[in-house]
């Protein structure tokens, strides 16, 4: 953990989002998830909870008014995104504003209230998960932006909540978000019914723990479920979660009659078909899909965050499912912004119901397959692209900022100052800047090319190709391929040149040691720009899905969905965006919540980007 301050005296523009290609930052998150992949391989914290999974009742079976609710995540990154997104989420109402591109379909309502039930995609916190991250990145940001803070202690309006973890919450072995975000507590009362008498766990950010495991099944208002998976680091549902999904639906807790949204961790749809399960062994998940299909229920959606953006696919009613369905992925609560023109979001999504012929038994061979067809297989569903936000155009144009971002800090350093008042404080915040952000990587790369002219030799080259082949390999082969052949070249062509020359043989020591500021200063700022313009040259063609925008630590273009099911049973998803976000705040004068308000020329144009309905 960095030297955070806590409290009301740091806002959220003195809350820096994470500076991702920080060697400290790399070595904690390497560290931190390779520590928790050995702990599952041998004991599987979603194997501590009780086998019992009970399908939550939320609200009232029929409502003959509307359900609101409300769907955020990836959320504890920068200050700046995560106290604008808290704030508008909480808002009692959010008055209506639509984005010009939209197309109204349907009568809005004049206001949106505030969800009666929110739930949260996970990825909390940023870049491990712990007390202090989770406190630091994502709690005081929530309760400092709520328009009021005590409604954990009026037992009518608190609300509940419903979470999963995704990757980063799983880097302490999900013990924070457990501690969090599960009710532990050996069953006393029934939790889905308030009273005086009720006892109650909350959350950190006042709302009322509901699940007693990682992952849960919740009953919404007019025949709508929700159920959401837990992966763990190992891409996959375990064993006992898949028995007790699959019990639900053996007991008809849940019949033909429900509409069903999945909620997973991360949208394993833009992976190629298939999602590199084994030949002759599907995935868990796909074979619970296929139950899910065989038992006559309709799953409607298909929801996750971990990208952070949104994007929505539709597949259209047929003969074999007479009934609309959608893929919708949705990460914008906070974290840093991912491209939405990259090949794997938009490569065209199909369905494959095909069964697995090389399965050793029939359980195994009923499978759910969605995702990029590498081949020409036989298809029963294709989606089509509905939206994206942002769009792709202005996600290509925002990534030819990599070329300066290994010189730049993830904070607004201009904001930071505004703040200091002396001299030593104007020092504190260079330093900061520079220790806690990418610039690091800038001074790592340096220092070996560096190393290469002194020793003339190409062994710091190995490491470098190494970091370049394992930053590009997310994309593809090929692409780490050309990552690392660029930086081996450039090593290459350092070593042979007259860099050395720099350096004095003999002289004062002055001299010296001016030569190696010299020879240092020329190997960082080629070290810098050659990053980022490799970084801008593969994330603008599309390549860099998730490394794209990171050194950036774009906060800009975030989101949540409210979503609402009438008394038809209809569910409508509206979904909130902002383009920018503030990035100076001070003290509210007018009232004590939100803590904080904006001093700056950024303003938060909150607006509806996308609406969708799906029919019951």
């Amino acid at each position: 953990m960095s030297n955070y301050i806590f409290g009301k005296k740091q806002p959220p523009h003195k809350r820096w989002a994470v500076a991702w290609y920080n060697p400290f930052v790399l070595y904690r998150s390497v560290k931190e998830m390779l520590s928790t992949s050995d702990q599952i391989r041998n004991l599987d914290r979603r194997e501590m909870y009780s086998p019992d999974l009970k399908l939550i009742q939320v609200a009232e079976e029929k409502r003959d008014g509307d359900f609101w609710w409300d769907f955020v995540s990836d959320t504890g990154d920068g200050g700046n995104a995560t106290f604008t997104v808290s704030r508008e989420i909480q808002k009692d109402f959010i008055e209506r504003a639509v984005c010009s591109d939209v197309e109204l379909k349907e009568p809005l309502p004049e206001t949106f209230p505030s969800g009666e039930l929110l739930v949260l995609g996970g990825d909390l916190a940023y870049p491990g998960a712990s007390v202090e991250e989770y406190q630091y990145r994502l709690t005081e940001m929530w309760v400092a932006a709520s328009s009021n803070p005590d409604a954990q202690h009026d037992r009518d309006t608190l609300k509940p909540s419903l979470v999963i973890p995704q990757n980063h919450d799983w880097f302490d072995n999900i013990s924070t978000f457990t501690r969090y975000f599960v009710d532990t507590r050996p069953e006393k009362a029934d939790i889905n019914v308030m009273s005086a008498k009720t006892e109650l766990d909350i959350t950190p950010l006042g709302t009322r723990k509901l699940q007693k495991q990682s992952y849960f099944a919740a009953r919404l208002p007019n025949n709508w479920i929700i159920l959401g998976f837990d992966f763990a680091l190992v891409g996959d549902i375990d064993r006992q979660q898949f028995a007790a999904f699959f019990t639900l639906f053996k007991d008809e807790k849940i019949t033909k009659n429900d509409n069903l949204i999945l909620l997973y961790p991360e949208p394993y749809w833009t992976r190629y078909l298939g999602d590199d399960a084994r030949e002759g062994y599907p995935k868990r998940y796909q074979r619970l899909e296929a139950l899910i299909v065989k038992s006559g229920c309709r799953i409607r959606m298909r929801l996750a965050g971990d990208l952070h953006h949104y994007a929505r696919e539709t597949a259209s009613a047929d003969a074999q499912f007479q009934y609309d369905d959608m893929l919708i992925t949705s990460g914008g609560g906070g974290a840093f912004l991912h491209p939405t023109h990259t090949r794997n979001v938009n490569k065209t999504k199909v369905m494959s119901l095909d069964r697995e012929d090389q399965a050793m038994t029939e359980d195994l061979r009923a499978r759910v397959r969605i995702g990029v067809a590498q081949t020409k297989e036989k298809a029963v569903r294709q989606y089509e692209e509905k939206v994206f936000y942002p769009r792709k155009n202005q996600s290509r144009f925002l990534l030819l900022e990599n070329i300066f971002s290994f010189f730049r800090s993830t904070a607004h350093i201009g904001k930071q100052l505004r703040d200091c008042k002396t001299i030593a404080e104007h020092a504190a915040v260079f330093w900061g800047a520079v220790v806690q952000g990418n610039v690091m990587f800038s001074v790592l790369l340096g220092g070996l090319f560096m190393a290469a002219v002194l020793t003339q030799s190409i062994w710091p080259g190995f490491i470098i190709v190494a970091m370049f082949f394992g930053i590009c390999k997310e994309s593809s082969i090929v692409t780490a391929l050309m990552g690392g052949l660029a930086s081996f070249l450039l090593v290459m062509a350092i070593e042979h040149g007259s860099f050395g020359s720099i350096v004095p043989d003999s002289s004062g020591w002055w001299v010296i040691y001016a030569g190696w500021s010299a020879l240092f200063l020329v190997c960082f700022l080629i070290a810098g720009f050659f990053t980022g313009i490799l970084f801008s040259l593969f994330s603008v063609f599309g390549f860099l899905p998730n490394n794209a925008f990171s050194p950036l630590g774009y906060e800009g273009y975030k989101s949540f969905i409210r979503f609402r099911i009438d008394a038809e049973g209809n569910l409508h998803g509206y979904v909130w965006g902002t383009d920018d976000v503030p990035r100076y705040w001070i003290k509210n004068p007018d009232a004590e919540q939100p803590l904080w308000i904006e001093k700056d020329k950024r303003k938060a144009d909150w607006e509806i980007k996308d609406l969708f309905v799906l029919s019951k």
